[in-house]
C-alpha cells in the first residue's frame, strides 16, 4: 500500500512556486507551506507507508530550482536514491 498525491505546480509571484488547478476558479497555496506545514509533520503519523508525490510541472527554470530547494529544506536528511526492491526501503518514504 502507499499513498499518492499529485499537485499543480506553477509560477507564483515573488519568485515562490504556488500549487495552483489552472484556468479553475480554486485559491492558492505556496508550496512551502503545504511542504512545511502538512507533508513534513503529517506525512507519517497515520502509516509508515510510502508517500508519492507528483508534481506537474508548469515552472521556469528559475522557480523550479526555487522549488528544488523548497523539497531539500523541508525534507531534508532523507536519502538522495532509495532502491525499490523490497518494501523496507519504502518505509517513511517519500518519492517524488
Amino acid at each position: 500500500m502507499f499513498f499518492f498525491s499529485l499537485v499543480d505546480i506553477w509560477d507564483g509571484p515573488e519568485g515562490e512556486p504556488i500549487i495552483y488547478h489552472g484556468n479553475t476558479l480554486t485559491g492558492t497555496l505556496p508550496v512551502k507551506d503545504v511542504l512545511n506545514d502538512a507533508v513534513k509533520p503529517f506525512a507519517f503519523k497515520a502509516s509508515t507507508y510510502p508517500l508519492f508525490l507528483s508534481f506537474e510541472n508548469h515552472l521556469s527554470l528559475e522557480q523550479q530550482a526555487v522549488l528544488a530547494t523548497q523539497i531539500k529544506d523541508a525534507i531534508g536528511g532523507r536519502p538522495d536514491g532509495v532502491s525499490l526492491k523490497t518494501n523496507d526501503n519504502l518505509i517513511s518514504q517519500m518519492i517524488i
